[in-house]
């Protein structure tokens, strides 16, 4: 079985309720994203497979213990310092505290909300490779046609692009996964795989807590908590039949 399967999970705050104009303090931001993952470590436990959780420095500061657990069998990589704003020294700070949690060096990089930065800054930081490229079109966020659906190198940074199917460039993320029947979800994956070989694939842990009383639109809300994490395990167990799950600093271009 030649296939591989990245599956990632951005480790953050939960601040996606200030996009909607609902402010939640900081501390209930950390809260909301890490509640879930106890239930959530468990099934990939249960299930025999590891992931990559792309981690901002923040949370990990927050909670080093469940950092220093994950990367017991995981890869642990950064998704810069704060999930929302960014300064210039944050991609370097970011690293050095996540290193400094787990006592292993970290070489991928994710921007929150799939930000595309120069891959000198990138380098500079001393990361090997970012998967920060979303090559597909989302209204009012980004317009990435012109960019390769597969991994390429960009200087001597490897750049992993999220899986987006073929021709159409359907985004394969969280949101199609959520709002999608499983079965036409598992077709436009398994059709993607075929082609390409590999799957990158992105989910956030918050998703998996109950997020329904902060009213976001039901696209992103509906399903969540254990209705989804169920949901999540038939997709682990669909696609151990067809791949191999990986950690991302394994991918071989």
């Amino acid at each position: 079985m030649s296939h591989s399967i990245y599956l990632t999970f951005d480790l953050e705050e939960f601040d996606i309720p200030l996009e909607y104009g609902k402010l939640i303090p900081s501390s209930e931001q950390l809260e909301i994203g890490y509640s879930a993952m106890p239930a959530l470590h468990s099934l990939l436990q249960k299930e025999g497979i590891t992931a990559t959780y792309f981690v901002t420095g923040n949370f990990a500061s927050h909670y080093p213990s469940l950092l220093q657990e994950l990367a017991t069998e995981n890869e642990i990589a950064s998704h810069s310092f704060y999930h929302t704003g960014f300064q210039p020294g944050d991609l370097r700070k970011s690293k050095d505290t996540i290193e400094n949690i787990i006592n292993k060096e970290i070489t991928g990089l994710r921007m929150p909300r799939m930000k595309i930065l120069n891959p000198q800054e990138i380098l500079k930081a001393g990361f090997k490779y970012d998967s920060s490229i979303h090559p597909t079109f989302l209204p009012g966020r980004y317009n990435n046609f012109n960019l390769s659906r597969l991994p390429y190198w960009d200087d001597t940074l490897l750049r992993i692009p999220a899986s987006v199917s073929p021709i159409l460039r359907f985004p394969l993320f969280w949101l199609s996964f959520k709002n999608f029947p499983l079965n036409l979800y598992l077709q436009m994956v398994k059709k993607t795989l075929k082609k390409d070989g590999a799957l990158v694939l992105y989910f956030h842990p918050w998703e998996f807590a109950n997020i329904k009383n902060y009213n976001l639109p039901k696209y992103i809300s509906t399903p969540c908590g254990v209705t989804l994490l169920k949901k999540l395990q038939l997709l682990i167990n669909s696609l151990k039949e067809i791949g191999n799950f990986k950690q991302m600093n394994l991918y071989k271009p």
